[in-house]
Protein backbone atom coordinates (compact mmCIF):
# COMPACT_ATOMS: atom_id res chain seq x y z
CA UNK A 1 0.00 0.00 0.00
CA UNK A 2 2.88 2.36 0.69
CA UNK A 3 3.98 2.20 -2.96
CA UNK A 4 0.41 2.97 -4.09
CA UNK A 5 0.18 5.96 -1.74
CA UNK A 6 3.60 7.23 -2.81
CA UNK A 7 2.54 6.95 -6.47
CA UNK A 8 -0.70 8.83 -5.78
CA UNK A 9 1.21 11.58 -3.99
CA UNK A 10 3.54 11.97 -6.98
CA UNK A 11 0.74 11.61 -9.57
CA UNK A 12 -2.48 12.91 -8.00
CA UNK A 13 -5.87 12.55 -9.61
CA UNK A 14 -7.40 15.80 -10.97
CA UNK A 15 -9.21 16.24 -7.65
CA UNK A 16 -6.00 15.64 -5.71
CA UNK A 17 -4.11 18.13 -7.87
CA UNK A 18 -6.82 20.74 -7.21
CA UNK A 19 -6.58 20.52 -3.40
CA UNK A 20 -2.82 19.95 -3.20
CA UNK A 21 -0.90 22.40 -1.00
CA UNK A 22 2.59 20.99 -1.48
CA UNK A 23 4.26 24.11 -0.07
CA UNK A 24 2.37 23.53 3.21
CA UNK A 25 2.97 19.78 3.24
CA UNK A 26 -0.69 18.96 2.61
CA UNK A 27 -1.70 16.20 0.23
CA UNK A 28 -5.23 14.91 -0.18
CA UNK A 29 -6.95 12.87 -2.83
CA UNK A 30 -10.36 11.29 -3.19
CA UNK A 31 -11.64 8.17 -4.84
CA UNK A 32 -8.18 6.74 -5.50
CA UNK A 33 -9.72 3.28 -5.79
CA UNK A 34 -11.38 4.45 -9.02
CA UNK A 35 -8.03 5.49 -10.49
CA UNK A 36 -5.66 2.85 -9.12
CA UNK A 37 -5.88 -0.94 -9.20
CA UNK A 38 -3.61 -1.05 -6.13
CA UNK A 39 -6.00 1.11 -4.10
CA UNK A 40 -9.02 -0.83 -5.38
CA UNK A 41 -7.54 -4.20 -4.49
CA UNK A 42 -6.68 -2.93 -1.01
CA UNK A 43 -10.27 -1.88 -0.51
CA UNK A 44 -11.69 -5.11 -1.88
CA UNK A 45 -9.20 -7.67 -0.56
CA UNK A 46 -7.64 -6.40 2.66
CA UNK A 47 -9.19 -6.75 6.11
CA UNK A 48 -9.41 -2.95 6.37
CA UNK A 49 -12.98 -2.74 5.05
CA UNK A 50 -14.46 -5.38 7.34
CA UNK A 51 -12.51 -3.93 10.29
CA UNK A 52 -13.87 -0.44 9.59
CA UNK A 53 -17.41 -1.82 9.28
CA UNK A 54 -17.09 -3.72 12.53
CA UNK A 55 -15.85 -0.62 14.34
CA UNK A 56 -18.87 1.32 13.04
CA UNK A 57 -21.35 -1.45 13.78
CA UNK A 58 -22.03 -2.09 10.08
CA UNK A 59 -22.34 -5.47 8.37
CA UNK A 60 -20.85 -4.94 4.90
CA UNK A 61 -18.80 -2.60 2.80
CA UNK A 62 -19.80 -2.06 -0.82
CA UNK A 63 -17.73 -0.63 -3.65
CA UNK A 64 -19.65 0.45 -6.72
Amino acid sequence: MRAAVDHTMEHPTPTGAFVLMKDKGFTNDLWMWLESDDHASYGHESPAGPMACASLGLHAVTFS
